[in-house]
């Protein structure tokens, strides 16, 4: 699998799996709401190809407006069920107080696409500073990977640490140096931590 990577865009082709046909799904009808997402965590590992099982996929939404949330709703609800709200003004008022929307496919309770709200300054950082990625011809939009591998790294759990190694090896001929520095330090993950898990030291 050949990656062509800048800061800004990612641009490679793969078989995609059935998570990612799955997303893949999914995300046209954010865009065609115009309501601006990135996918986080585990999915960003499992599609530049990590093989493990997942039965949910995690991104972040803009904090829209109720008439940009009912155009999403109407169109979604096409293919997709929510899982936790049966109606648009439910589901808006229980996204709008700070919790996370299920979505599933209407034949099948998993996977499901986890739609979370922003709630830190990093959750929005994601959001603002999103990588579009260019696959098999169509556009998705992830979170800086600097910002991933440390975020795993935060996490902690064994899985977590396999992810961080993954991707930090995936990309660290590419990756900013000192914004994966920035993003270990804002979560407070040690330059010890770092070496002991990902196995080299961060010059």
């Amino acid at each position: 699998m050949e990656i062509k990577y800048t800061p800004k865009k990612i641009v490679f082709n793969k078989e995609l799996r059935a998570i990612d046909q799955f997303v893949f799904s999914f995300v046209p009808y954010l865009e065609k709401a115009q309501i601006k997402y990135v996918l986080i965590s585990g999915y960003v590992v499992l599609f530049f190809g990590r093989d493990r099982s997942t039965e949910d996929v995690d991104l972040f939404v803009e904090d829209p407006t109720y008439e940009k949330f009912l155009a999403f709703w109407g169109l979604v609800s096409e293919e997709f069920s929510c899982m936790n709200a049966q109606n648009p003004k439910s589901a808006y008022d229980l996204f709008t107080s700070g919790a996370a929307l299920r979505f599933h496919k209407k034949e099948s309770f998993i996977p499901n696409i986890e739609f979370k709200p922003l709630k830190t300054m990093l959750d929005r950082y994601s959001l603002e500073k999103r990588i579009e990625v260019e696959c098999n011809g169509q556009i998705i939009y992830l979170s800086p990977l600097e910002l991933q591998v440390a975020f795993k790294l935060w996490l902690g759990s064994e899985k977590d640490e396999e992810d961080a190694r993954f991707l930090y090896k995936l990309i660290k001929e590419d990756l900013s140096k000192s914004l994966l520095k920035e993003m270990l330090e804002k979560l407070g993950v040690s330059n010890k931590k770092f070496e002991s898990i990902i196995g080299e030291k961060l010059e």
